[in-house]
């Protein structure tokens, strides 16, 4: 009926999809599977580009594909932090899973952008480096 609509359909399908395959690959203990599951991720990603881009091109007041692939991302994170650790707070739960969720996105939308100069490899070991050296100490702490 409009095209926020046909978006919202479509995101519904495409981006969860890709946000799904992120947050699979989520681990709070990276090992050579949460690799091979980014890898995969992002291999995904290459085959649905231009459907990402044309959705995040989309930025309207009550409708932003962008965003909503982020807050999928969140929410997914954060249910798998209070399921995998019963001792994380909802403060400290809630703020790693926007950090997370805000760096994955980004991360991506750098992939879409720089592809052509990165490898699958790369790209893999730039997320769980992030993650471990970065934003898992904060849970530590």
């Amino acid at each position: 009926a409009s095209k926020a609509e046909l978006a919202k359909d479509t995101c519904s399908t495409s981006l969860e999809e890709s946000s799904q395959m992120m947050t699979d690959s989520f681990t709070l203990y990276p090992d050579k599977k949460t690799e091979q599951l980014t890898q995969r991720a992002f291999q995904y990603i290459d085959t649905t580009t231009d459907v990402i881009l044309g959705l995040w091109s989309i930025n309207e007041v009550t409708f932003s594909p962008y965003l909503m692939m982020q807050q999928t991302i969140e929410t997914d994170i954060y249910r798998e932090l209070k399921k995998s650790d019963k001792n994380v707070s909802d403060a400290t739960a809630d703020f790693y899973s926007k950090l997370y969720a805000a760096n994955a996105i980004t991360t991506v939308k750098w992939w879409l952008e720089n592809r052509e100069k990165s490898s699958y490899s790369f790209i893999a070991k730039a997320i769980i480096d992030c993650c471990v050296k970065g934003m898992n100490h904060l849970l530590i702490s």
